[in-house]
């Protein structure tokens, strides 16, 4: 195995034994090689050329990892790679289509690309009506009609996703930020994002984003003081993440307070790489 590999599945050991599996040692190579994609892309370039002539595995984690990189052309040339297994396959398990499908949107999401966008749904539609792989199927593909603009269908595949999976506070929150920003169905979208926002809630980018998500919320019903205030919460959290500034910004201007706001927007924009975050949030 490669060091990485081994270093993440002896990281895996200590976890408890319900979640010691192969997914658990993905999801800490996958945290490892993110970090790595933050600081220093010559080093990972190095750790995906070892890890494209391993097994489905690494080369999955290593994509998912490289998809998040400043480097276009290196995340690019893995993600072609990772596709290329399935589409070689005679057969593609529904997990590994469904691992490509959450690749591709990574890249959809990033560059807001409709044609990646539309693949991803192409991907994912099979698997629509799997036992296990139903939610999963209907959260990506929602993801990928946002992006497209389809955002009636991208609220209608939420709302099925919740109805199967009521629980699930990562679709509270992305189908109360697709209402929220539709205009049509705020206090809904305050209703969901305050019922995400879970006690004892304490993974910074997951509560990050359910608080943008309740600001946004809340600005859409005029709640503009307590909007301000989780906005700058959300921010607090991440202070390098020119999405949750963009969001502080626009939040800012809604309540009135335009020297805030443009503070912020500056600050947003300082932040953004043309290869790590789309144009929009410079745009925002």
């Amino acid at each position: 195995a490669e060091p990485f590999m081994i270093t993440a599945w002896q990281s895996a050991e200590r976890q408890p034994a319900e979640t010691r599996d192969g997914t658990a040692a993905r999801q800490l190579l996958v945290r490892w090689l993110i970090a790595l994609a933050e600081v220093d892309d010559r080093r990972l370039a190095r750790e995906v050329d070892r890890a494209l002539g391993g097994t489905v595995l690494p080369v999955m984690a290593v994509a998912e990892a490289a998809s998040r990189s400043t480097n276009r052309a290196l995340a690019d040339r893995v993600i072609a790679v990772a596709r290329e297994e399935v589409e070689s396959a005679a057969t593609v398990p529904p997990q590994r289509r469904l691992a490509q499908a959450v690749l591709e949107q990574t890249m959809a999401a990033k560059h807001a690309d409709p044609a990646v966008a539309a693949r991803v749904i192409e991907l994912v539609e099979p698997l629509r009506e799997d036992p296990q792989l139903g939610v999963d199927a209907r959260v990506v593909m929602a993801q990928a009609h946002a992006i497209r603009g389809e955002r009636s269908t991208a609220v209608a595949l939420y709302r099925e996703a919740l109805a199967m999976a009521p629980d699930a506070i990562l679709i509270k929150n992305n189908l109360a930020f697709m209402l929220a920003t539709g205009g049509d169905a705020c206090e809904e979208a305050v209703r969901l994002a305050r019922e995400a926002l879970v006690p004892g809630l304490t993974d910074p980018g997951v509560r990050s984003a359910i608080l943008s998500t309740l600001a946004v919320s809340l600005a859409c019903v005029g709640e503009t003081a307590e909007a301000v205030q989780r906005a700058e919460e959300a921010a607090g959290l991440n202070p390098d993440a020119p999405d949750l500034l963009a969001t502080l910004a626009w939040v800012r201007s809604q309540a009135g307070d335009e020297q805030g706001a443009a503070d912020d927007a500056a600050r947003s924009r300082r932040l953004i790489s043309a290869d790590r975050f789309p144009q929009r949030y410079a745009e925002a």
